[in-house]
């Protein structure tokens, strides 16, 4: 069964995304920028949390967290850099690190430039399988080559551009 994903609308301008893996029933939200709209979609469709990733520390990314973890205990993930500035994780990751949700593996990669600390993760179900999907703080999309830069990294920070970040991404991705 493939990675069901939804996309959630929150506040005015922003989105969570749920991925839910229907084989193991196992279901990872990506961000929280307000609770309600998580909980209702996770009841409308009878899923039960399992996981929490946090793509960077922006309050437009985590001010749900709290009331959804109440009502919906789950495995809080983020990156180790920023745990200083997150929640209490439950898992710190590195890039390079994978996390699994049901029988996909994700790969966490540091695109440190909207923020120092933020992470994408990108999901296959094999290390063979065409499918994959990549979550960030800016939005899902189907991993395509040179996707568009949301912001610009100043050298000083990473010393690495944003193009930069997508040919590892991609040479990552295609080698497997």
């Amino acid at each position: 069964m493939p990675l069901e994903i939804l996309t959630i609308p929150c506040l005015t301008d922003n989105y969570a995304y749920i991925a839910h893996d229907g084989d193991t029933g196992e279901t990872l939200v990506v961000d929280v920028p307000e609770a309600a709209p998580v909980m209702t979609a996770l009841a409308q469709r009878g899923w039960t949390l399992s996981h929490v990733f946090l793509t960077h520390h922006h309050a437009d990314h985590v001010d749900g967290l709290d009331l959804l973890l109440k009502t919906h205990p789950a495995k809080v993930i983020g990156a180790a850099a920023d745990a200083h500035r997150l929640a209490a994780l439950d898992l710190a990751v590195r890039e390079g690190d994978y996390i699994s949700i049901g029988s996909y593996r994700g790969e966490i990669m540091d695109v440190s430039g909207h923020t120092l600390g933020a992470y994408r993760i990108t999901f296959s179900r094999s290390q063979s399988c065409i499918y994959r999907r990549q979550f960030d703080g800016t939005g899902l999309r189907p991993l395509v080559r040179r996707q568009p830069a949301t912001d610009v990294r100043k050298p000083d920070q990473t010393g690495r551009s944003a193009s930069a970040d997508m040919d590892i991404l991609w040479s990552r991705i295609h080698r497997q």
